[in-house]
């Protein structure tokens, strides 16, 4: 086998570098459905080393407010709120169905959207920098990494923390509906 591909190790390095804007720096001006977009995409491109792929299309968040995974528009335009969600829900989408993405949401106060968004990105961040760097220090050990090993291990590293995931949200939905009924008997 051969070395890393010089485009991957590119996209390695700059996955460490991935910083996506904290609440407070995204637009603070109502978006229209076209410019959501395009912030949307222009971040997610960060991610992704398809240049094709779109991560968020109109009829996609036509059906995430049909579905209430996120709120109505007002007037037709995006707030920052909508835009954080949007954002989280582009990141959680290749690791989590719809309707749990829905329930993760649903388990949040919508008044700390602003922290939540927060704390989100900034251990997106430190995730993305800690598995790229250690994928870029175990291909580098030897002369001939074992690539397929590596395929394997990140694979099955993933499919354990979406399985444990699921069982975390149905823990906390299960929590907060106890939650309610100890209040309403209260």
């Amino acid at each position: 086998m051969e070395k890393l591909p010089k485009y991957l190790t590119e996209y390695l390095n700059n996955l460490q570098k991935v910083a996506w804007p904290q609440y407070d720096s995204l637009p603070d001006m109502d978006l229209y459905m076209d410019q959501l977009i395009t912030y949307a995409d222009r971040l997610n491109y960060l991610l992704t080393n398809n240049i094709n792929e779109k991560i968020i299309t109109s009829s996609m968040i036509n059906n995430y407010v049909k579905q209430e995974v996120i709120l109505s528009p007002v007037n037709k335009k995006y707030q920052r709120d909508h835009l954080s969600k949007i954002l989280t829900l582009s990141a959680l989408k290749k690791v989590l169905s719809i309707d749990d993405i829905k329930k993760f949401f649903d388990l949040h106060d919508i008044k700390e959207t602003k922290n939540d968004y927060n704390d989100f990105t900034a251990i997106l961040s430190e995730k993305l920098k800690k598995t790229s760097s250690a994928v870029l220090e175990e291909t580098s050990k030897s002369e001939e990494p074992n690539y397929q090993a590596l395929l394997i291990n990140l694979l099955l590293e993933a499919y354990a923390n979406v399985l444990i995931s699921e069982q975390v949200i149905q823990a906390l939905e299960f929590t907060k509906k106890n939650k309610k009924a100890k209040k309403v008997s209260a």
